[in-house]
């Protein structure tokens, strides 16, 4: 394995010493990163939560697109959950992801209060945000029924079509 000779430069003089190879600088530098997720032995904080909403409770109405953002903070990194208060599912339209709780399209049965809790091994926390889901869907158009009659004059047999 050559070195390549590296020079330097000080305000008096130069020397002339050789680099080490790419692969041992690799090696220095995970060891480096390692030894300091050593050191950061921190004991473990109990997460914070906040409900990026600006009230408590929130009045939206049916069919709306809606989205509340739910973020942990403590160490190490709190895992975020998505519940609703009085323990039924959460509603079919409904999506969560790194924290945001989403509806697609809005119901009646997607009222109530939803729980974001944030857990460590600092410990626990959660926050409550209540959806209020106002309206009703339009009702569709309403179209008169046609009546058609039908009325046979004439029977044909065609003996390649089996009859009935």
């Amino acid at each position: 394995m050559s070195r390549s000779p590296v020079t330097l430069v000080g305000s008096s003089s130069s020397h002339s010493i050789s680099a080490p190879p790419p692969l041992l600088l690799l090696v220095l530098v995970v060891a480096t990163v390692m030894f300091a997720n050593v050191l950061d032995r921190r004991a473990p904080e109990r997460p914070t939560i906040v409900i990026e909403e600006r009230e408590e409770s929130v009045q939206v109405t049916v069919g709306q697109y809606f989205e509340v953002r739910c973020r942990a903070d403590g160490y190490p990194t709190p895992r975020i959950s998505w519940t609703r208060l009085d323990n039924q599912p959460l509603p079919a339209e409904v999506v969560v992801q790194n924290g945001l709780l989403t509806f697609q399209q809005l119901t009646r049965q997607a009222a109530g209060t939803y729980v974001c809790r944030g857990i460590n091994e600092g410990g626990q926390a959660q926050a409550t945000i209540t959806i209020i889901v106002e309206g009703t869907l339009p009702e569709p158009p309403s179209r008169p029924v046609d009546t058609i009659t039908v009325t046979v004059s004439s029977y044909y047999y065609h003996p390649s079509i089996p009859s009935q």
